[in-house]
């Protein structure tokens, strides 16, 4: 999506993580506190916000978002939608969705930083809790959100690339564009700070799909929590 010219990509800057989430709900007393100051914000704060956010993420990326549509790529949102969508209420929402296991084998072999949203990936039980308690929040979220959302799945985008795409940029209201399968172009010539940058270079390939498959015996711990999401998303 991020290859047509009418939209622009963020590739994980944190920056609503940094400036909006952790001083509103992280450090906050309670949920109550946190969920009371969201929606307690005016106008003229969500307009701050709205252009703090956009001059931060514009000079992060190094690209003036324009009029293009802006794609927050950042999975650890989904936690946190209320407060993106209180700042962007014109917000459309794209949930990706894959094989819990290989999200969590996935996840397991990422190198990163420790951090609080990678430490979980030290244990492959803990990962799977940290799963475990994101997807909840959508399942949650879902039926309540008054903003267009779509899911799309990995694996239809691996199976028919054309197809997803074009339903995706349908959703969007963008043109289909061939070249937006075309891996040169998506990240040229834009900072791209993703761990997982390597693959969004490359051809879109399926070796991943059933990846899991090959880590049986080390997932069997974990394999009570991911068997019940994997069976809730409709996957055998």
């Amino acid at each position: 999506l991020t290859a047509h010219p009418a939209t622009i990509g963020t590739d994980e800057t944190g920056i609503l993580s940094r400036q909006f989430i952790q001083p509103i709900v992280w450090e906050a007393k309670d949920a109550l506190d946190a969920l009371l100051e969201i929606r307690s914000l005016d106008t003229g704060q969500i307009q701050v916000g709205r252009e703090t956010y956009l001059r931060m993420t514009s000079a992060v990326i190094g690209s003036p978002i324009s009029n293009r549509w802006l794609i927050e790529k950042d999975p650890l949102l989904t936690c946190d939608l209320p407060v993106p969508l209180r700042l962007f209420p014109e917000s459309r929402i794209i949930m990706p969705l894959r094989d819990p296991r290989d999200v969590i084998t996935s996840y397991f072999f990422t190198m990163v930083p420790f951090h609080w949203n990678s430490s979980p990936a030290t244990d492959i039980v803990e990962s799977a809790r940290f799963y475990h308690d994101t997807m909840r929040h959508w399942l949650l979220l879902r039926p309540r959100l008054q903003w267009p959302w779509i899911e799309t799945r990995y694996e239809d985008l691996v199976s028919q690339p054309a197809t997803e795409v074009k339903r995706l940029s349908n959703f969007l209201g963008i043109d289909f564009q061939s070249m937006m399968l075309d891996p040169r172009n998506r990240a040229s010539e834009r900072m791209v700070v993703t761990p997982t940058y390597d693959d969004g270079a490359k051809p879109i390939y399926s070796s991943a799909v059933g990846r899991w498959q090959n880590y049986r015996k080390q997932l069997e711990p974990a394999m009570p929590i991911l068997d019940s999401w994997a069976k809730s998303f409709g996957y055998e």
